[in-house]
């Protein structure tokens, strides 16, 4: 987990020096803002440690629409990241790296994160 969490760091002071202005800015021919992209890290987490790992999750506290921008305020967005982040280390902290396995469930990736044929993009 060590390197997660410096990677969660590392998004968080990248983010720090931002005003609102720029955190509402696209910077990507994609229209994806940073705070659009704190949003879907929200979700990443959420995916992969409640769905993945424990095979539900909690519901979310908005329409289920993927973030490219959003029309959530900046704390709104950063709180939701706070909680899915504290919520992934907590089920990390409880569940046995051999949960899955021992289960039968294998972790499912989501479509679009495979190029055809299987390979995953950075391949």
């Amino acid at each position: 987990m060590w390197f997660l969490e410096a990677q969660r760091g590392a998004v968080l002071a990248i983010l720090a020096g931002l005003g609102d202005d720029a955190l509402a800015t696209a910077v990507l021919p994609s229209g994806w803002t940073p705070l659009g992209m704190v949003e879907h890290l929200g979700y990443a987490e959420r995916h992969w440690f409640q769905e993945v790992l424990l095979g539900a999750a909690d519901p979310l506290p908005w329409p289920d629409a993927p973030p490219l921008r959003t029309p959530r305020p900046k704390d709104t967005v950063f709180a939701f990241y706070a909680e899915q982040r504290a919520k992934g280390n907590a089920i990390v902290d409880v569940t046995p790296l051999d949960a899955n396995r021992r289960a039968g469930r294998a972790p499912r990736a989501r479509s679009g994160l495979h190029r055809p044929g299987g390979r995953p993009p950075h391949a």
